[in-house]
């Protein structure tokens, strides 16, 4: 009974006693926290998460505090608390700091940055338990290689080895006060070469690699070193999506697959047994001295089957060929009645003959081999697939009117499809800025046939911004804001501000010695501001129409000084120039390429001039009212297969104007201009065969004239349409020529390297360019005899919303003849493409 009584009173008292502890509470004022050496208060309080002068109840203090030793920052934790004043008093006792460091051996794959935001499994810099660390270092390195396969690299082309500071056994065996560093290291390899292995010959072999768009560090240390100094080497890392097209490309050859690049299902199986043996075939490439560590990759192929044994070949007979002659096709093959053929020479000459209809502009055709063994016989049969449909899809709405897009397809149905008007398909698409993408996608419907589907995606932004300018007397900006296709219909209204700006200082002084006279001229700022209107295919018409006014303000001063025996003059012509003028300018498609047209419309010019003259003895002024005035008739002619307006990669544009100015006007000074130009992109490199990506070196070509012919040769020309040289040179920080010329003939050469395709294009550009010109209104000298030649190198940004702004230096032989020191050549920039 005594027992009984006892066991209840027991448990009575523990819960008296458990509620005493647990349910008393304090009022925390202040938090005093030491030992703290890494983390912040800040960050040690939000851990704690503790209110101040609240009541806190003593479980919720404790479980707090164990909080801090929870997070596996702290090897120890103790507190107090002073009742009187209200203070907890935290004493901590870090881990060591862990710092993690990243070392790229070879070239940087990924930025630092994101490797350590992204890939370490623990926070850079802050305490950690030491055996703890020892097994978040392989989850960093799992996540490291995360990244690294996201971004498409693969092993054995990067490896991450790691090392710590103390060594791995004290961290395991936690005898370890200082900081901890942990270094992580990431060898990456180049593709040095590809190694391609089977039952072939060397010659088959050859031919294979050539059709490889790999990128091999071999080729790239193969070519000159100035021009490796401009390619970025982490592209001569493969990422696994590049070694997978890489097969495919083969497999989509004559060589491998009988269907060529039309059908790949027949060797579906051979690709991935392909694939799977070149991703782990890498090995150690045998590299130069001097040459960073690089990496071999293997193929193993095996060709196409189109004959069991070796036949010889009595007689060779195409048949299906439309656009190219059976000579043609015959030379090509390289094969000859009465020679042996083999399965290797079959598959070479069918490969060859394809390479022949690629190369005149039908890569979309096809090619089958037919052999019979008995008599010996080996037939061609070529398909050339006409276009069946011409399907044109929109990614999204579609708001583009239907005409300004079939004109600009120049694909035509009942005929055998064209790369050039495939191409060209493309560029007058994308030319036109309506469009955000534009995918042209083949489709074959059976050897004979084939349907073309146009997918569109329109702009979401119709507003036109976009800046440029050059140098001349100044900076020259000129802004172009305006509103491109709002409503469907292809309207483009633009308002064109131009503001030329000349430097302090930028004086220009001529010395006349006949009269022992100096003449200095200084500009003034120019103002020009234009408005235009322009509508493409006018209710669906064939004809483009557009209007424009134009305002024009600038000045100058001209101070000439004269001295002789007896007295000295100086005279001071001060002039300001204001233009107004309007244009009409109707233009005809001929077709989707090419436009002819015409423009007319009033222009006037207003020149106030005060001639102030002061000489030791007498001062003079007077007021001069000139100018010009007149219609404007022109006729012309536009061809562009131009792709791109700012970084073109392929196409041609031919211009002539012939136009008269000046007409019924009051002056008596009106002439005839005759101006023409031309222009041509090659794509240089490997090329996709349907698509010009920008990835490439590209050449541009320019040649153009223009010629002015006064109708009196007395009065010449007015001074605003004289021409001058400057408009085609580059190497130059300011004006050189004055605009007093009358003819003016140029060739440009040049070549573009991309550098780098991102959001913000960067180019490296080589050229070079002639200019002659001519001071007389005659015919005599039409070329003209003077001329001034540049040639260097410049960077070429082409920013966003502002346009191309070029950086360079380079040689011009007119400042080398002028100059008074030895010249090394001059630094230039300027604004928008040279061309």
């Amino acid at each position: 009974m005594k027992m009984t009584m006892k066991r209840p009173l027991l448990v009575l008292l523990v819960i008296l006693f458990l509620a005493t502890v647990f349910g008393e509470s304090v009022t925390i004022g202040k938090i005093s926290i030491t030992g703290n050496k890494e983390l912040s208060r800040g960050e040690i309080l939000d851990m704690l998460s503790i209110p101040l002068k609240t009541p806190v109840e003593r479980e919720t203090l404790d479980a707090s505090i164990s909080s801090l030793l929870e997070s596996g920052y702290f090897e120890d934790v103790n507190y107090s608390f002073d009742e009187v004043k209200g203070i907890l008093n935290i004493v901590l006792k870090e881990y060591p700091a862990v710092t993690a460091k990243f070392t790229y051996v070879g070239p940087k794959l990924l930025d630092v940055d994101t490797l350590e935001a992204s890939g370490l499994s623990f926070k850079n810099g802050y305490p950690m338990k030491p055996y703890n660390l020892i097994y978040e270092i392989p989850r960093t390195k799992e996540k490291l290689a995360a990244l690294f396969q996201n971004e498409g690299y693969f092993e054995p082309f990067y490896e991450i080895e790691w090392e710590t500071v103390p060594d791995k056994s004290k961290i395991m065996n936690e005898e370890v006060n200082e900081p901890i560093e942990v270094h992580f290291i990431i060898k990456t390899y180049y593709l040095w070469d590809v190694e391609l292995q089977g039952d072939f010959s060397e010659e088959f072999g050859m031919v294979l690699k050539d059709k490889l768009e790999l990128k091999t560090f071999k080729s790239l240390y193969d070519k000159p070193s100035l021009m490796r100094l401009f390619i970025k080497k982490k592209d001569y890392v493969p990422k696994q999506e590049d070694i997978v097209e890489a097969v495919k490309t083969l497999y989509s050859s004559y060589l491998l697959n009988k269907e060529g690049p039309w059908d790949q299902k027949a060797v579906y199986q051979l690709m991935l047994l392909t694939l799977n043996n070149a991703f782990q075939s890498v090995k150690t490439a045998d590299v130069p001295e001097g040459v960073e560590p690089s990496k071999i990759i293997s193929f193993y192929l095996r060709p196409a089957d189109y004959i069991k044994e070796p036949f010889e070949v009595n007689g060779i007979f195409v048949k299906g060929n439309e656009n190219l002659p059976e000579l043609s096709i015959l030379m090509a093959s390289n094969l000859k009645e009465g020679e042996e053929i083999t399965n290797e020479k079959l598959a070479l000459a069918i490969d060859s003959v394809y390479k022949l209809f690629q190369d005149n502009g039908y890569p979309f055709s096809s090619i089958s081999a037919f052999v019979d063994t008995e008599r010996g016989f080996l037939t061609f049969e070529i398909h050339e697939p006409k276009v069946r449909e011409i399907n044109v899809n929109f990614d999204g709405e579609q708001k583009t009117r239907d005409y300004l897009i079939q004109d600009r397809i120049v694909i035509e149905k009942g005929k055998t499809l064209k790369l050039d008007d495939y191409r060209n398909t493309y560029a007058l698409l994308k030319g036109t800025n309506y469009f955000e993408s534009v995918t042209i996608n083949p489709v074959p419907v059976n050897k004979d046939a084939l349907d073309v589907t146009i997918t569109l995606k329109e702009k979401d932004r119709n507003g036109k911004f976009m800046g440029g300018g050059g140098w001349q007397n100044g900076i020259n900006l000129n802004l172009d804001v305006g509103i491109l296709n709002p409503f469907g219909y292809g309207q483009d209204i633009a308002t064109k501000l131009t503001i030329n700006v000349p430097i302090k200082g930028n004086k220009q002084e001529e010395y006349d010695a006949s009269l022992g006279a100096t003449t200095t001229t200084t500009s003034s700022p120019t103002y020009n501001i234009t408005l235009n209107y322009s509508l493409p295919k006018a209710g669906g018409s064939n004809w483009d129409l557009s209007t424009s006014a134009a305002f024009n303000y600038y000045g100058k001063a001209e101070v000439t000084e004269e001295a002789t025996a007896s007295d000295a003059t100086t005279t001071t012509i001060t002039s300001k120039y204001t233009e107004i003028s309007f244009a009409f300018s109707p233009k005809y498609r001929i077709s989707p390429t090419s436009r002819v047209g015409f423009s007319t419309g009033f222009e006037s010019i207003s020149k106030e001039s005060t001639i102030a003259t002061e000489t030791s003895l007498d001062s003079t002024y007077s007021d001069v009212q000139t100018g010009f005035d007149g219609l404007y008739l022109s006729a012309n002619y536009n061809f562009s297969t131009r792709d791109d307006l700012l970084r073109p990669n392929l196409g041609s544009e031919l211009s002539a104007n012939a136009y008269v100015r000046g007409l019924l006007g009051d002056y008596g000074q009106g002439f005839f201009g005759l101006k023409t130009e031309y222009k041509k992109f090659i794509k240089l490199g490997n090329k996709d065969q349907f698509t010009q990506p920008t990835t490439g070196p590209v050449i541009g070509i320019r040649l153009g004239t223009e010629q002015l012919f006064p109708f009196n040769n007395t009065e010449g020309v007015y001074e605003k349409y004289l021409l001058s040289p400057d408009y085609y040179i580059r190497v130059k920080t300011s004006s050189i020529f004055d605009q007093e010329y009358y003819g003016v003939t140029a060739g440009s050469l040049q070549i573009r390297f991309p550098v780098s395709n991102g959001s913000i294009p960067i180019d490296i550009t080589a050229f070079a360019d002639a200019v002659f010109y001519r001071s007389s209104p005659t015919l005599v000298d039409f070329i003209g005899k003077d001329n001034v030649i540049d040639l260097g190198l410049s960077l070429d940004i082409s920013i966003p919303m502002i346009g191309v702004i070029r950086l360079g230096y380079g040689y011009n032989s007119y400042l080398y003849a002028n100059a008074v020191e030895p010249y090394w050549g001059t630094f230039f920039f300027g604004f928008g493409p040279a061309f």
